[in-house]
């Protein structure tokens, strides 16, 4: 039944498509479903994309009902993915055990090997440093699976009195079956130049992040030291110096599960920072500032290159 379908549409067989058009993912024969639910009819299966309907397609590409008498069941399925194989790819979700949940920022390589950068206190949220694992995306608490990584260099911070902090971002080894794509989510290729952020017209950026992927924002500052709050704690206070102050063009720059994430020049794709956090719309406050640690100096704390 496969193969007179096949030949009754004309699908031939190539080396890149398997013999179907564009659109349609697969072929089989098992039994068809009725308002979502499995009934006893037997028919050829077909596994699309998505519906179409027969007024937008062309004559040729219209599946007929029957063939030889076998019903013909259209089954939308948007992706086929293998589970288990999902990329690690900058712009989703990572966090620790405890659920606490970021953004991974970017990959990088100190020549040998690949790396996971991301936030340190999500990634390393017990601040317990080489060892704890990590996971993609953050697992809801207690549930967490294999992790893709663990911790290989986090900065040991002592919130509340002591320390200015630098950097807020850690390092992790990736799991040795991870696969990897360095592209970031909804963004595209990394470039390997770091934004300049010397100039006197500082570029405009933009974040992928979680939870604002892709929102545009204006850099308004490139040494601002701030006091940062930690796990809605006003005892786990941070102190960092020289970060970069973001505004967003339309709304907050940033939101909750961002944290880690890579921002960069719009268009070009050039490294700014990494995400630290920043703060959100009240009645006192209009416009919201989120702050990024300047990459060049997590870069090159950790002797790391970005991977493009």
């Amino acid at each position: 039944m496969k193969l007179a379908l096949r030949e009754r549409m004309g699908w031939r067989a190539s080396p890149r498509s398997h013999g179907l058009p564009a659109g349609v993912l697969g072929i089989g024969y098992g039994y068809k479903r009725t308002s979502g639910k499995r009934v006893s009819t037997e028919c050829l299966r077909v596994y699309v994309r998505r519906k179409v309907s027969k007024r937008r397609l062309p004559l040729h590409r219209c599946l007929p009902k029957h063939i030889h008498g076998i019903p013909i069941d259209v089954i939308p399925m948007g992706t086929i993915r293998a589970h288990g194989a999902v990329a690690v790819r900058p712009g989703t979700s990572i966090g620790d055990a405890e659920g606490h949940s970021g953004t991974l920022g970017c990959i990088v390589t100190d020549g040998t090997a690949q790396y996971l950068l991301g936030s340190w206190h999500v990634m390393d949220y017990q601040n317990t440093g080489d060892g704890s694992p990590v996971y993609m995306p953050s697992p809801a608490p207690g549930v967490a699976g294999a992790p893709v990584g663990t911790i290989i260099q986090s900065p040991q911070v002592s919130l509340g009195p002591g320390s200015p902090i630098p950097f807020d971002a850690a390092l992790a080894a990736l799991a040795g079956a991870a696969v990897v794509d360095p592209t970031l989510a909804g963004i595209g290729a990394i470039s390997q130049t770091l934004a300049d952020l010397t100039a006197q017209q500082l570029p405009p950026v933009t974040i992928a992040g979680c939870a604002t992927q892709g929102q545009s924002g204006t850099i308004e500052a490139v040494a601002e030291d701030v006091q940062v709050i930690y796990y809605d704690d006003s005892n786990s206070i941070g102190f960092l110096i020289n970060q970069i102050g973001i505004v967003g063009d339309n709304g907050p720059f940033s939101e909750e599960t961002d944290s880690g994430a890579l921002v960069v020049t719009q268009g070009d794709c050039c490294p700014v920072g990494i995400l630290v956090g920043g703060g959100a719309v009240t009645n006192v406050v209009d416009v919201p500032h989120s702050f990024a640690s300047p990459i060049g100096v997590v870069l090159d704390h950790y002797q790391v290159t970005i991977v493009s």
